[in-house]
């Protein structure tokens, strides 16, 4: 899938459009994007998933738990999250396990994929799961930040391939990757976000 358009890779690239050159930038994109898929460490296809959280986490001084919850993937529709949390304290095992969550109690960071309690839990195991879509399907709008990092991999990828498509084996593009990741680290910074004071999900499953 492409989340920007060809003729922005041309433009960013200096290079004057013709069949040709869009074809090859379309190409790029193409190549690059599971590179931006590592860098962000989230799939961009649309689809949905459940996460699951068995946390014990540590609480307030006057013994109430607050915390975020990191969730599988980024750039989630909001609307379509669902929080559950189990009655009794034993884990969740099914999208409908536990109780519906009043949506006033949580808070959810669409493009960075975290969803905040914002409701404090007394101290005890705290079993959550996390019902939402997320990524892009065709005609869906983008964020502009998510599509400048698309089109710096493309330049990226035009700039380290050889002209000749014939040349273009795997092990070449695994090298091209490598090449490219540390700049894009860079590029989508903005979408950074916390690795350690979050709960990560137990674990996840396709709906």
């Amino acid at each position: 899938m492409r989340l920007a358009d060809p003729k922005k890779v041309l433009a960013a690239a200096g290079i004057t459009e013709s069949v040709g050159s869009l074809a090859s930038a379309g190409q790029a994109l193409d190549l690059s994007f599971s590179i931006v898929e590592g860098v962000l460490e989230s799939k961009l296809d649309y689809a949905s998933v459940i996460d699951y959280f068995d946390y014990w986490g540590a609480s307030t001084s006057d013994g109430f738990q607050i915390y975020d919850l990191r969730l599988c993937h980024r750039f989630v529709d909001p609307d379509s999250v669902v929080v559950r949390v189990s009655a009794d304290g034993s884990s969740l095992t099914s999208p409908t396990s536990g109780v519906i969550a009043d949506p006033s109690t949580y808070r959810v960071d669409s493009e960075r994929g975290l969803v905040h309690l914002t409701s404090p839990r007394m101290r005890g195991a705290s079993m959550v799961s996390v019902t939402y879509d997320y990524g892009f399907a065709e005609g869906m709008p983008v964020p502009s930040a998510l599509q400048d990092v698309c089109v710096i991999a493309a330049v990226l990828t035009l700039n380290s391939l050889p002209a000749t498509p014939a040349n273009r084996g795997a092990a070449l593009v695994v090298n091209v990757q490598r090449a490219i990741y540390g700049h894009l680290r860079a590029a989508a910074s903005k979408f950074d976000r916390p690795r350690l004071n979050v709960e990560h999900y137990a674990r996840t499953e396709a709906l």
